[in-house]
């Protein structure tokens, strides 16, 4: 199943965990998604909102896991390799702690 942790971590993530949620998180479990493939989903919709978080104001916080949907399932068939993901998963806490000093959110 889908780990809290992996959506509790990053500060664009706001997720209660619905049951629309719930149900979304069974059918990937139902479908034997690899966890490492929702990690990596997450990680490139998390790079995707701290864009926008950073470049246009006002912008929300990711509350549904379904937000996360289609990059999951590019991460699942992406060619990249571990050293992308590894940058990405850097380039994604530098983002944030730049989003993070701009909003005037400490952490």
């Amino acid at each position: 199943m889908i780990r809290w942790e992996t959506l509790a971590g990053p500060a664009c993530v706001k997720i209660s965990f619905s049951p629309a949620d719930e149900k979304l998180a069974v059918a990937l479990f139902a479908r034997q998604v690899p966890i490492e493939v929702v990690e990596r989903g997450i990680l490139t919709g998390c790079a995707r909102e701290y864009m926008t978080l950073l470049t246009t104001p006002n912008s929300g916080l990711i509350v549904s896991l379904s937000y996360f949907q289609n990059a999951i399932e590019e991460a699942a068939t992406s060619k990249v390799t571990s050293e992308y993901w590894r940058y990405l998963s850097h380039r994604v806490e530098s983002l944030e702690k730049e989003w993070l000093q701009k909003a005037g959110l400490g952490r």
